[in-house]
């Protein structure tokens, strides 16, 4: 939406602007959350994608392609490094994984009935109802 008319101050104006932040201050963020948590990141260079020279017919440049290729870091590897940096990273529990479906209902057994509690009356739970509030 514009101000046309100017009736709107541009204190106000500035306040409810939908700009995004410049890439270096979003690589700086992520760059200090990154630091906090122990973690080795480098801002991604920036990409060329905004020439449309239209002669690159979808493939991609091999340097990014071998970026995605990298090993992947160890999990115990990263939290080994967390905690010497003095992180302190959760405990999980240690699940096996099943493939059996009776497994994971284990504890629910199929011959227990579960007994349904009577229907109450709407008049007597209502008159009960009211009977806690009068106490109060």
């Amino acid at each position: 939406m514009e101000n046309k008319d100017g009736c709107v101050t541009e204190r106000v104006t500035k306040k409810i602007s939908t700009d995004t932040p410049s890439s270096q201050l979003v690589d700086a963020y992520l760059g200090e959350i990154a630091k906090g948590y122990g973690i080795n990141w480098t801002p991604a260079l920036p990409s060329h994608d905004d020439d449309n020279s239209g002669n690159d017919d979808g493939v991609k440049d091999p340097a990014s392609a071998s970026a995605l290729d990298s090993p992947l870091l160890d999990a115990a590897k990263i939290s080994a490094e967390a905690r010497s940096n003095g992180a302190r990273t959760p405990k999980l529990p240690e699940v096996p994984p099943t493939d059996d479906p009776d497994a994971r209902n284990k504890g629910i057994s199929k011959d227990v009935e579960v007994e349904a509690a009577p229907p109450e009356d709407d008049f007597e739970a209502l008159a009960r109802r009211f009977a806690a509030l009068k106490k109060r």
